[in-house]
């Protein structure tokens, strides 16, 4: 009896362990350690590698206190001692700041907004981290609901930690990730990411301490100095005046000819001083465009927010400076006969990662309300 309860016993605890073995599941714990967690606090080191060609490494740390204490600071190089200041993304409570390009530090942003900012340079970990403690903030998908076909590669030591790897896609290209096998945290993550003809493989390993004490001084705003750039970027500089002595000009500057925005409109073409009669004299070649015909789109709703079907011309009143004006035709959204010209431009740069699968999904929205003689150009910018 001993050794079939034995045997049973053993066999629950290989059940409930191979159920929490499945790759969706752990995720989903992830998610649910960093979105419960008291405070979180990491440091850790990016190595980028671009085309095979050039390997670029960056040094960051992660400070969080809930509710709303953050700090995120990355540095150009694999350490911050030798770096100098960091670009930084700091929130403490509603006030949210960032800096480090500019050399000022700018305000007013949303939270997910100024860390997307960071995000090609980062690799991708100035967003995957802070989306997992503060998922509220952010407006796009969580990227661990972006990764498909996502399952348990392995098991794989990293800085001495026994952790899961998990491999997927990820927009159509591979994302490993490797998660502690008992706090269930992020302690590495490999993915490449598309640029045209060219990608970037990004590997970030963390140092992560979950609800540990973070010190005041790491949730202080940083310092911001005007050598917080990423290489390349320039600074254009507003030229410096001219000195006292330089002789003054013989004539003075002109005054800069004002137009009198819709002015026109009230005077004669033969009017000495109206655009045409300017136009005729100083130019040789002359177009001129007149219509009166003003094309208006309008949605009517109700008070409780539906759409108003059924209109037609003689349920609207049009005026212009307190004037009649006629209403010649009224055509609805869905005529078939009515062709548009659309162009839909679509970003993907990294620092629109996050939101890229919602903008696809929204595309495929709008091709589908199109009508059989709309034209649509599609145009994708990196």
């Amino acid at each position: 009896m001993q050794r079939l309860l034995s045997i049973s016993i053993a066999l629950l605890l290989f059940s409930i362990s191979a159920h929490a073995q499945t790759a969706t599941e752990i995720l989903q714990k992830v998610q649910a350690i960093y979105a419960g967690c008291r405070t979180y606090s990491d440091e850790g080191l990016i190595s980028a590698e671009i085309a095979d060609t050039r390997i670029r490494q960056s040094y960051f740390q992660t400070s969080f206190v809930r509710p709303a204490a953050f700090r995120l600071e990355l540095w150009f190089g694999s350490s911050k001692k030798t770096a100098g200041n960091p670009w930084f993304v700091w929130k403490n409570g509603e006030v949210i700041k960032t800096g480090g390009v500019t050399g000022a530090a700018e305000q007013n942003l949303h939270f997910d907004t100024a860390l997307a900012r960071m995000a090609s340079v980062s690799g991708g970990s100035a967003i995957t981290i802070p989306q997992l403690l503060l998922p509220a903030l952010f407006r796009n998908s969580e990227l661990f609901s972006l990764i498909v076909d996502a399952k348990i590669a392995g098991e794989e030591k990293v800085d001495g930690r026994l952790s899961f790897r998990i491999e997927g896609l990820m927009l159509g290209q591979p994302v490993k990730l490797w998660i502690d096998k008992v706090q269930y945290l992020v302690l590495k993550v490999y993915r490449r990411t598309s640029f045209g003809d060219r990608y970037q493989d990004s590997t970030i390993q963390y140092k992560p301490n979950l609800n540990g004490t973070v010190p005041p001084e790491n949730l202080t705003l940083p310092p911001v100095s005007i050598s917080q750039l990423i290489p390349g970027t320039k600074i254009v500089r507003p030229p410096l005046e001219a000195p006292s002595s330089l002789p003054a000009a013989s004539n003075p500057p002109l005054s800069p000819k004002l137009r009198e925005f819709g002015s026109s409109l009230s005077r004669s073409p033969d009017d000495p001083t109206s655009p045409a009669a300017e136009s005729r004299a100083n130019d040789d070649d002359v177009v001129r465009v007149e219509t009166n015909l003003v094309v208006c789109a309008v949605l009517v709703i109700d008070p409780s927010g539906k759409i108003v079907q059924g209109l037609n011309k003689e349920d609207f009143i049009v005026k212009e400076d307190d004037k009649l004006q006629e209403v010649a035709s009224l055509s609805l959204g869905d005529n078939k006969d009515l062709p548009r010209s659309i162009v839909l431009i679509i970003d993907y740069s990294g620092s629109q990662l996050p939101y890229i699968k919602t903008s696809i999904e929204s595309a495929k929205m709008l091709v589908d309300k199109l009508n059989p003689k709309d034209r649509m150009a599609v145009v994708t910018a990196m």
